[in-house]
Order: structure tokens, then sequence, then C-alpha cells
């Protein structure tokens, strides 16, 4: 589902591929030709970067102080792991809580066996400092 975040990001992947910064897209789950879906994406975003690190994420959007992790997300979450075994490949969830109207942060190395993660679990993010394209 897409959210006002997800908005963002999108706009931040349109500035870094004109510009020359990167390159980056959103990953979309597979369907038929008739528009029947087949398989989910493995996660939401990749970011090549001009300085050499990748980034891979995806975006979730929690209405509770818990992220109770869906098979979905576990999904995702090998997914990534698989991604962060580059070593220039930073692999996270951004999540945002609606509660506190606030951004976190959570690195998929930090999850290990975790069904359910906190709020006060994650690391705070200012989305918008984080999203500036010039900084990747």
């Amino acid at each position: 589902m897409k959210n006002e975040f997800e908005t963002q990001i999108d706009r931040l992947i349109t500035k870094i591929n004109q510009n020359g910064y990167g390159f980056g897209w959103k990953n979309h789950p597979q369907r038929t030709d008739a528009g029947l879906y087949i398989k989910g994406e493995p996660f939401d975003y990749c970011i090549l970067c001009r300085n050499g690190n990748i980034l891979c994420f995806d975006a979730k959007a929690i209405h509770s102080k818990t992220w109770r992790l869906q098979p979905k997300d576990i999904k995702q979450q090998t997914n990534l792991l698989k991604a962060a075994m580059n070593n220039k490949c930073k692999a996270f969830f951004i999540v945002y809580f609606y509660i506190h109207k606030a951004y976190r942060i959570i690195h998929v190395a930090n999850m290990y066996n975790k069904k359910t993660i906190k709020f006060e679990e994650m690391e705070d993010i200012n989305l918008e400092t984080f999203l500036q394209y010039d900084k990747v």
C-alpha cells in the first residue's frame, strides 16, 4: 500500500536518476499480463549510489506502538539480509509510526529472530535529512 513517505522516496529516486547521483528504482510485485497477482516484491527499494554504496530497504507504515512482523515482512527481511552480504550494501526498514508521528529505522541485522519490534527498539531518523539525494 502506497503511503506519503513512499511518495517522498519515489521523488528522491527520480531526482537521483535525473541528476546522475546514482540509479534507483522501486521493486514491484509480479503480475500476469491481465494484472493478476503472482508473488510479492523482494523489498521496496534499491538505490545504487554514485559513491559505490547500495541502499536496499522496505518502507512500512504502522498504526500501533509495536511492529508485528507478518510472513511477508520476514520474507523481505530474508531478502534484505541476502542483499546485505555485499559489504557495500546497507539493508534496512524505514517504519512510520502513526501513533508517534515519527519515522524509525532498523537495520535487518538487528532484527534476527524477532517477531515484534517496539518503537523504542528502533533508531530515530529524520526522513527529510536522510532522503536528501545530494548526500547519497
